[in-house]
């Protein structure tokens, strides 16, 4: 999170540096447009300006697709490029300023010679010849600046690759424990679905007895000493809760065959009386 805020201040700055930039760029333009309202005549003074004007222009346009677009490097890289071409024409222009200060100059030494009517004149050219010189200083500050807002392009370049190689690195972090997880998860399902739920407990000879409400020294070996008088004498003092749980619990798997073994033992002993 620090490292996401302290990127979104100087990306902050950076822009803020291409705000002022643009500002100069300009203040940069309407120079160029008042030199070249002096020296209309001179072709080599308009060609300079005209290509100041296009790598300004490339140059915003480079940044606003940079910003907008989002290119990445590749752009940063056609930045760079116009940056030096800008700077390698504002360099001409700059060059070509020099001469015709140096001209200028000549011109007055000749006007001096002229007569004194034209020293108005000479003024004038010593003027322009002194805004050529402000012209010349303010597009190596430009360049200046330039340079410095293309370095400030790389650093956030690189600070945005590292910030790019964290977060792909967390990525990798999150599945590879995301694949653990899941593994454990089925691991669990698999033991969840091999245990069985347990049975009821199992239910001893005398509990089964007492249950039905027979005597303790009953033996349901010896099904042919049962008195089926007996069993239904005792039924009638069963309490009715005693009575249904023992129905539920005979219900179940483990007691059908005792309760079927009983039914079958109960239709002997009649069948047995009956022939006796």
């Amino acid at each position: 999170m620090t490292d996401t805020r302290q990127a979104a201040k100087r990306t902050s700055k950076v822009r803020e540096e291409i705000d002022t930039s643009l500002r100069q760029f300009r203040e940069k333009l309407e120079d160029v447009e008042s030199v070249v309202a002096v020296y209309t005549n001179d072709n080599e003074i308009v060609a300079a300006a005209l290509n100041v004007l296009v790598s300004i222009l490339q140059t915003i346009e480079d940044i606003i697709a940079y910003y907008w677009a989002n290119k990445g490097l590749d752009k940063l890289k056609q930045l760079q490029l116009d940056h030096i071409k800008l700077t390698e024409e504002q360099s001409r222009l700059a060059d070509a300023q020099s001469r015709i200060k140096e001209s200028g100059r000549k011109m007055v030494i000749e006007q001096q010679g002229l007569a004194s009517g034209l020293d108005t004149e000479a003024s004038v050219d010593e003027r322009n010849a002194a805004a050529n010189e402000l012209h010349a200083a303010a597009n190596i500050a430009n360049a200046t600046i330039s340079a410095v807002a293309l370095n400030a392009f790389e650093r956030l370049a690189q600070e945005h690759l590292a910030a790019k190689g964290g977060a792909l690195r967390l990525y990798t972090h999150l599945i590879a424990t995301n694949a653990r997880l899941l593994s454990e998860l089925e691991a669990e399902r698999s033991r969840s679905r091999d245990h069985s739920p347990p049975g009821p407990p199992r239910m001893s000879q005398p509990q089964l007895l007492r249950l039905m409400n027979l005597d303790m020294d009953f033996d349901i070996s010896n099904a042919e000493d049962i008195d089926m008088d007996v069993i239904s004498d005792s039924a009638d003092i069963v309490n009715r809760h005693d009575q249904g749980w023992a129905e539920q619990l005979v219900s179940d798997c483990p007691l059908r065959f005792l309760r079927h073994y009983a039914a079958t033992t109960r239709q002997k002993c009649i069948l047995g009386r009956n022939a006796y």
